[in-house]
């Protein structure tokens, strides 16, 4: 098996450009992702691996830009471009369902409503690109932000915290990704070419804090991701 998940993922910077939003297929027990992300103004295609014992994530942008993400899911560690990144992932709280709050004048099947807030990544990569940086998150993330975003919005909140900063390649960026998660009201056709209803899933409300040299930055936003559907969102 392990024979195996090294060929594919050896293979895999072939696939490093696909720009297909959201596109998914499962092969030999491996799941493969793709999607794209943008920072500041630059697009970056993204591609994940998943699979019982790695999780693996490519990275490339339009101006040549190339990263690797590997989180070992035996040993736990993560890397990027082999160098080894602290991180730790916050499952958030789930709202219990006496709790939820569902306007009886909300009529659509796609209203969204809250399951669990603040889950959290954190991590300390060097701050060597806005690209290494974004990479470290999703690898970190794992499934639970970097499978399941679709047309992803890391990217896009990365670059606007530390897209005035300036990295280098020995500093360390101490980052929190937060993040909360949502159902549809009511089961809901969730891509064009499902015949069955199923309860959609999303993340939204992006927020970011970093701090590096001393100084700190955070953003906070409305930004949603794509609606995903599972038997077990997580």
């Amino acid at each position: 098996m392990r024979k195996l998940l090294i060929s594919l993922f050896s293979a895999s910077m072939l696939l490093s450009g696909i720009t297909s939003v959201n596109a998914q297929t499962v092969s030999n027990d491996v799941t493969v992702q793709t999607y794209q992300e943008v920072i500041n103004g630059v697009e970056c295609d993204v591609t994940t691996y998943d699979s019982d014992d790695l999780y693996k994530v490519n990275y490339q942008d339009s101006t040549g830009e190339k990263h690797i993400g590997i989180l070992n899911k035996d040993t736990k560690e993560l890397t990027v471009d082999g160098d080894v990144i602290e991180y730790s992932v916050t499952s958030g709280t789930p709202v219990l369902a006496d709790s939820l709050s569902i306007s009886t004048y909300a009529s659509s099947d796609w209203t969204p409503v809250l399951v669990t807030k603040g889950i959290k990544v954190s991590c300390s990569p060097i701050f060597k690109s806005l690209g290494y940086v974004t990479t470290a998150i999703i690898t970190a993330a794992g499934k639970t932000v970097g499978a399941r975003l679709g047309n992803a919005k890391v990217g896009e909140v990365v670059g606007n915290v530390l897209g005035a900063a300036a990295g280098d390649v020995v500093s360390k960026v101490n980052v929190t990704f937060k993040y909360d998660l949502y159902r549809t009201k009511n089961p809901v056709y969730v891509t064009s070419n499902t015949s069955v209803k199923t309860t959609g899933y999303r993340y939204q409300n992006y927020a970011m804090n970093a701090t590096y040299k001393g100084k700190t930055f955070s953003k906070t936003t409305t930004v949603c991701g794509s609606w995903w559907s599972s038997s077990n969102p997580y």
